[in-house]
């Protein structure tokens, strides 16, 4: 029985007493705060999926978002004196309506580490794009000033996420405007604009890595850098934030399956069929890298590694027989040794407590602490071993992918949908912005799929398979990793 997945009810008058003595104490009004609560007894966050970490609260970022539609209402008042200037020059040097600018700076509100609270919780699985013949007439081959506050050294962007879970960081100060941060020459594209299911997405950069197959990618936990690799033994990272800056250096001595950030870090992990995990400090400049420690302990070819999200000092990597290995960086042999049958693959939930292992086509979720197994998912409908998986902490479940078959599981075991298409599945990451959206590769293609709905609609990407999938939740950006030796940003 497929669950009830309906979006819960609205925050009511309750919660606003909350967020205002929320308001109250991270502006230190303790005083007024302490009054507010007696006489509206109105009571502190009673769970922190409620809560929203931001440093002013969410009314102060509420009303930042909602500022520039009240000033520039028709026959609204009067700007406030310091305030008009200002929003004069936004206006003048964005080529977005009033309507499109609020919607971006909504999309970039929802895009930061408030997936979790109440309200966006009721408005995620509703549309945020407005249909409008403006919109879609504007639509450009160049990258405008107002698309670029998703990406690295934005004005808006002061939010960073490792790989599944979004933290506070704080970024360097840099006085280069966000059109100095992207290198619009060679082979930066924007070919690709669809609007679809409410989603506009949009290609941004199309980087051709090599003349071989590159079969995985990831960003670091800021999106400031995207890393790939695959059939060429090597690592390519291209920085985001210094006009997309290539390097590249020789990692292994067999092609690469796997590669990952350290969650807040520059510290990238790769795994290859060399039977080796082996760790990098991708901070360096020019074409080499420092190997920062080898793990060996694998008899085949290793298929996949991840950092675990929160304690981040802690890693896990699998093989094709089946083996699971937790290592330590630090400490040359392995942590604990788990061992099943079949080619594996791991990611971690982004709470860190437990670990998803697709292996054959089950998957496993077991206790990251003492390896005891909470779950056997008995696989797909089609029972072909499964290429990849990944979590959504925002629904609460993880979705996996076989040849002709996906399905999303809740963590307590129950499947939640199914989708059976006589296509070519090879990778899956939930979309960084909507999580009731799976994006799926296949052959040529990424499929969206809102598994609420159950609404899909493909989108021509690449020109062979898509071999893997990142979501970037700080830059809200997607990367695509495919046999054609290209990989690509979707916003």
């Amino acid at each position: 029985m497929e669950r009830d997945l309906s979006p819960p009810p609205p925050p009511y008058t309750t919660e606003l007493d909350e967020y205002i003595y929320d308001y109250l104490i991270k502006h230190n009004l303790t005083t007024t705060a302490a009054a507010f609560l007696k006489e509206t007894e109105a009571k502190p966050f009673a769970n922190d999926l409620q809560k929203i970490d931001v440093p002013g609260g969410f009314l102060s970022d509420w009303w930042s978002i909602f500022w520039p539609s009240f000033i520039l209402s028709p026959g609204g008042l009067a700007c406030p004196e310091g305030h008009a200037q200002e929003q004069k020059a936004l206006e003048a040097g964005n080529h977005f309506s009033k309507e499109e600018h609020i919607q971006q700076r909504a999309a970039t509100f929802a895009n930061s580490n408030r997936l979790n609270d109440a309200v966006f919780n009721h408005t995620m699985q509703q549309d945020p794009t407005a249909d409008s013949a403006q919109m879609n007439s504007q639509k450009s081959h160049h990258l405008r000033d107002a698309d670029r506050r998703d990406l690295p050294n934005s004005p808006v962007y002061k939010r960073t996420a490792p790989r599944h879970m979004p933290q506070q960081y704080q970024q360097p100060a840099d006085e280069k405007c966000a059109d100095d941060m992207l290198d619009l020459s060679g082979d930066v594209t924007r070919d690709i604009t669809k609007k679809t299911m409410g989603i506009i997405i949009e290609e941004v950069l199309s980087l051709n890595a090599s003349s071989k197959k590159i079969f995985c990618c990831n960003f670091s936990s800021d999106g400031a850098l995207l890393a790939g690799a695959g059939d060429e033994n090597k690592v390519f990272i291209w920085n985001l934030r210094n006009n997309l800056e290539q390097r590249s250096w020789e990692a292994h001595s067999s092609f690469i399956t796997d590669i990952s950030f350290r969650p807040n870090e520059t510290m990238l992990a790769t795994a290859s069929s060399d039977k080796t995990v082996r760790l990098w400090d991708a901070s360096q400049q020019g074409d080499y890298c420092v190997e920062t420690q080898s793990f060996t302990g694998h008899n085949t070819q290793v298929s996949s590694v991840e950092f675990n999200p929160k304690h981040t000092s802690l890693l896990c990597s699998c093989d094709d027989g089946g083996k699971v290995l937790y290592w330590t960086i630090g400490h040359p042999n392995p942590r604990r040794v788990s061992k099943a049958t079949g080619k594996a693959k791991v990611r971690f939930h982004p709470l860190g407590k437990i670990l998803g292992s697709a292996i054959g086509h089950t998957v496993n979720i077991t206790d990251v602490e003492t390896d005891e197994r909470i779950k056997c998912l008995q696989g797909n409908r089609d029972n072909k071993p499964l290429h990849s998986i990944c979590w959504n902490e925002r629904f609460n479940c993880l979705a996996c992918v076989s040849d002709n078959c996906v399905k999303v599981w809740s963590t307590d075991g129950q499947p939640v949908r199914e989708l059976s298409q006589n296509g070519y599945f090879r990778s899956c990451s939930f979309h960084p912005r909507y999580p009731n959206t799976l994006v799926i590769g296949g052959y040529e293609t990424i499929t969206l799929w809102n598994f609420v709905e159950n609404k899909v609609e493909p989108v021509q990407a690449h020109g062979c398979i898509v071999s893997d999938l990142d979501g970037c939740l700080a830059a809200g950006l997607l990367a695509s990793a495919s046999r054609d030796g290209c990989v690509k940003v979707w916003r």
